[in-house]
This record gives structure tokens, sequence and C-alpha cells, in this order.
């Protein structure tokens, strides 16, 4: 009796529709970042070429054969020990502050004119100058930094 009871009762309903599960794949972060310049200016740094994107007053943004974004500061190139002045014509001048950006699943790498390196993650940004001349504080969100 109990064997006719499972086979009627418990027999799987014809009526069970299939469940389909949509599983995105999770992969790796790429290099995907935008720079915003002191001007306001925006810089798609996946799309761009190697070499010179702009220039912040003696600062040189320059995109590296590795994908890097580093900061030159063309003073400390001939060999100036003194870091350049902030001062114009005797007139204190404002740095320009530039902002990184990465999106979701991205990642970028970039070396400050003062040779720090940053290592920033997925869904993150830093907001630094072009160049520094004194202790200028630093912005950031999920970031690694290196010094050396």
């Amino acid at each position: 009796m109990a064997t006719l009871y499972y086979w009627y009762y418990d027999k799987p309903s014809e009526d069970i529709q299939k469940i389909t599960i949509n599983q995105s794949l999770i992969v790796p972060g790429s290099n995907k970042a935008m720079l915003t310049l002191g001007n306001g200016s925006r810089i798609v740094l996946d799309n761009v070429q190697i070499g010179t994107l702009a220039k912040e007053g003696n600062t040189h943004i320059i995109k590296s054969d590795d994908g890097k974004l580093v900061y030159n500061d063309s003073i400390s190139e001939i060999g100036d020990e003194n870091p350049p002045s902030p001062l114009k014509k005797g007139k204190l001048v404002r740095p320009q502050f530039n902002t990184l950006t990465t999106p979701r699943g991205g990642q970028h790498q970039i070396i400050l004119s003062d040779g720090t390196r940053v290592w920033l993650n997925a869904a993150s940004s830093i907001r630094f100058p072009s160049s520094f001349y004194s202790t200028i504080g630093i912005t950031s969100h999920f970031s690694n930094f290196d010094k050396f």
C-alpha cells in the first residue's frame, strides 16, 4: 500500500518548469581609468596611445610602455635638486590638482612626480597635485602607496 501511495502521490509533476541560472563570469580587473586634469579636461586612459598625454606647468603626464601613468617633473630631469618654486612673479601659484578614477572592474598604476607609486583598485579615485612643491595632501579611496 505504501508503495502505491508513493508511486501515485510523490510522482514529479509534469508542470515543473526548468529554471535557468544566469551566471556571469567574474574576470580580473583590467587597466581602465579616467584622468581629470586641473583644468577640467578628461582623458580616458584605456584608449590613449603611449607617450605624453598632457603638460601642467613643469610636469609632463606620460603613459608608459607598460600602461602606467607617469608624472615627470621636467626640472628634476636636468638635475636641479631644489623643487620648483610655488611663486610666480612674486605671487603664490596654486597647484593643479588632478583626479584619477577607476570604474568597477578597473585598476590602474600611477607614478607621481615625487616618485610615489600608487596602485588604484576598482571603483576608486585619488586626487593629487601634478607637482609637489611642499607637503600637499593626497585624497584617496582604496589605493596602495609605495615610496622609494
